[in-house]
């Protein structure tokens, strides 16, 4: 009984004291030296790559007119990208965010898209076909809109 009573407390002791020991270390070592880098704060930021080749730096551009391609305008405002009309042939453009940048942008068929860091999304000007398909690298949120004659589907490397 005796023994059981000394390693109860002993284990007591190394719990308690070994947690506030640890516990002083991190929180005299700031984060940044802990992971070898500053890490600034999120920010909205991305690149667009137009089917034709062109690259747009979205992060720097003013709101309004950003680009049109085949009878669509790709508008920018503070939510994002938006894009209005449709395309006569099928054109694909991506968006990709770098580390530390987000970005949202409104599909053509109202689909919301929130890009996380370090991701992409490759998607058409116009949802045409039996399905509407678009495809990531990374994170991303959607808010699909509703079209029973049009399923949303996202590939994510070899799955969709």
């Amino acid at each position: 009984m005796i023994l059981l009573l000394i390693c109860c407390s002993v284990a007591v002791y190394h719990f308690h004291f070994g947690q506030v020991s640890l516990n002083k270390i991190v929180a005299k070592t700031p984060a940044a030296t802990l992971l070898g880098e500053h890490i600034g704060p999120g920010h909205n930021g991305a690149t667009l790559h137009l089917s034709g080749g062109k690259i747009i730096l979205l992060d720097s551009l003013q709101n309004g007119l950003v680009a049109e391609q085949n009878g669509v305008k790709i508008l920018k405002d503070k939510n994002g990208l938006t894009y209005v009309g449709k395309a006569s042939a099928p054109l694909y453009n991506d968006i990709t965010t770098g580390r530390g940048q987000q970005w949202q942008l409104r599909l053509p068929d109202g689909t919301k898209v929130w890009l996380n860091a370090a991701s992409s999304i490759h998607y058409p000007l116009t949802f045409n076909g039996d399905e509407r398909v678009v495809s990531i690298t990374g994170e991303a949120y959607f808010e699909v809109v509703h079209n029973d004659k049009q399923p949303f589907k996202v590939k994510a490397g070899n799955t969709i």
